[in-house]
């Protein structure tokens, strides 16, 4: 699975961009490794220069997923950020995920250690 998004490494991030283009944010991210599965999920956009109310801006998009007991590979997990669920990644294997954060870029991570093992809210499967 790694593989499959190798390249979107180090992309940077800008709020409600999306792929193609020269960044993304965390859920055009999400968006454009499930395109590469062959599994397009909905995305309804955001615009930059709309003021984001993060908790409704996950709710919103985590409609038609389902949680799930722990990682599945392909899903996707949702994480906290300044105490707030306001973040998400995708699972590239049962310990690592794919996010992108305005300091970072494109990074991958793992669920297992600091800072995101004390900030996942959930793990999350499309449709099934």
């Amino acid at each position: 699975m790694i593989e499959l998004v190798q390249d979107l490494l180090g992309t940077p991030y800008r709020l409600g961009a999306r792929l193609p283009g020269a960044a993304t944010d965390c859920f055009g991210l999400v968006v454009e490794c499930c395109r590469r599965m062959g599994r397009p999920i909905p995305d309804p956009y955001v615009s930059a220069e709309v003021p984001v109310d993060a908790k409704h801006w996950i709710a919103e998009r985590l409609a038609g997923w389902r949680a799930c007991g722990g990682p599945v590979v392909g899903g996707v997990v949702e994480l906290r950020t300044n105490e707030h669920p306001a973040h998400v990644g995708f699972l590239v294997s049962e310990t690592e995920f794919l996010h992108s954060m305005r300091k970072t870029g494109a990074v991958l991570c793992r669920l297992d250690r600091e800072p995101w093992c004390h900030r996942i809210v959930g793990f999350y499967v499309y449709g099934h």
